[in-house]
């Protein structure tokens, strides 16, 4: 770390490579001598050193000041810089559900809130993951795709054996009416028996793994 000290000799010597051609710069007051020999009075000779002294002085604290003035600007726009909110993945695809032979990182939606919401406004999903669903007891619950950026499969589980399989869910298309009249056009799906697990995937994906009814699902963390 460089010193309060440091700092003031380098300004220093910036004033006097900046004012070379002053002597009272180069030398200071030892030139008072010299200056006699051709008539000056001592008394002026001193006040002029003390003149230039003081203008010295002004510089330096005019240097510190733009100096600390540079510094303090630095910090305020890297403090700006590292407070600013970072873009996280909020989501968790931290359990692992086999289907069939097949595996799957899924998020668990197991509040009426998470239920509500599923994927809606999420732009993407990795092949791989989905959403499992998990109602606990077995019921002919209802799927849309309001606010989906994507394609999914609905794969409907009763008892951890696969019932039955909705691929190819196409995303809204555009719609200019208005909200309300917008999401009275969405298709309602249904599984076709009660259910207690329904997970959502990436369209194609339960026909590329052959998932069909039958297979056993297993939650395995």
């Amino acid at each position: 770390m460089r010193t309060w000290y440091d700092l003031e000799m380098k300004i220093k010597l910036f004033a006097i490579s900046t004012h070379k051609g002053s002597p009272s710069l180069r030398s200071g007051l030892r030139l008072t001598h010299a200056h006699n020999d051709v008539g000056l009075p001592a008394k002026a000779l001193a006040t002029a050193g003390r003149d230039d002294t003081f203008n010295n002085n002004r510089l330096l604290k005019l240097l510190a000041l733009i100096f600390f003035t540079a510094v303090l600007a630095a910090g305020c726009n890297q403090q700006i810089l590292s407070s600013a909110p970072v873009s996280a993945q909020p989501y968790s695809y931290s359990h692992r559900l086999q289907i069939g032979s097949q595996n799957l990182n899924v998020e668990i939606a197991n509040t009426p809130a998470e239920q509500q919401q599923g994927l809606s406004d999420r732009i993407s999903m990795a092949t791989g993951q989905g959403m499992l669903f998990d109602f606990g007891s077995a019921q002919m619950t209802g799927f849309w795709m309001k606010d989906m950026k994507f394609n999914l499969d609905f794969i409907w589980i009763a008892d951890g054996k696969v019932t039955g399989v909705t691929p190819d869910v196409p995303a809204p298309a555009i719609c200019n009416l208005s909200v309300e009249s917008c999401n009275s056009r969405l298709p309602v799906y249904y599984p076709p028996s009660p259910v207690n697990w329904v997970v959502e995937v990436n369209a194609g994906w339960a026909k590329k793994n052959n998932i069909t009814a039958g297979d056993e699902a297993v939650l395995k963390k």
